[in-house]
């Protein structure tokens, strides 16, 4: 069954409108659309689905050379997938499985929002959890502390369920082994 009314329009260049009189692309949707099956973008090079409105950034999802990278109009990269399954979050080199490159150059104090990751939990309402990066210099951190602009911190549990914890081993064999050049202190 097809009804065509005022509303579909052909352009003499090959422009296919449907809800549009005039349309701007080969293919132009005013409206809602649907698909029953698959929507399939190809291109020989850098095909792209972008998903926009009149106010927003433009999100586009982009294929690449067996790549998948979702970015922003706004600050690029979002989430980059390479063709070896390694995940960048805020690089589009990553070179480990994840690979988190946001966040601030410091190790941030209590309250602040600016470390490389933050995990919380279903109820933490983003507003607390365990901080994970690095600063500038390459030094790591590691706190549990609110992520609102409280200056709160929290307990931060190694091994809760049980084992051995080493600081400059691979086997420790006491509940906290710290080794200096080899020699436990």
């Amino acid at each position: 069954y097809m009804a065509f009314t005022h509303l579909a329009g052909i352009n003499i260049d090959g422009d296919v409108g449907i809800g549009t009189p005039t349309p701007a692309y080969k293919l132009d949707v005013a409206g809602t659309g649907r698909f029953i099956d698959n929507l399939r973008v190809e291109k020989s090079a850098n095909p792209t689905l972008q998903l926009s409105d009149s106010t927003h950034s433009v999100v586009s999802i982009i294929g690449d050379s067996g790549t998948f990278n979702v970015s922003n109009q706004s600050v690029g990269s979002v989430i980059y997938a390479k063709y070896d399954g390694n995940v960048g979050i805020g690089t589009t080199s990553p070179a480990a499985g994840l690979q988190v490159a946001k966040g601030g150059t410091t190790i941030p104090v209590a309250g602040s929002s600016t470390a490389s990751a933050v995990f919380g939990n279903s109820t933490s309402d983003d507003n607390y959890g365990v901080a994970i990066g690095a600063d500038s210099g390459g030094t790591g951190y590691i706190t549990s502390q609110r992520t609102d602009g409280i200056a709160t911190t929290y307990p931060l549990a190694i091994q809760p369920n049980g084992g051995n914890v080493g600081i400059g081993t691979t086997s420790p064999s006491v509940k906290l082994a710290v080794y200096d050049s080899s020699t436990p202190k």
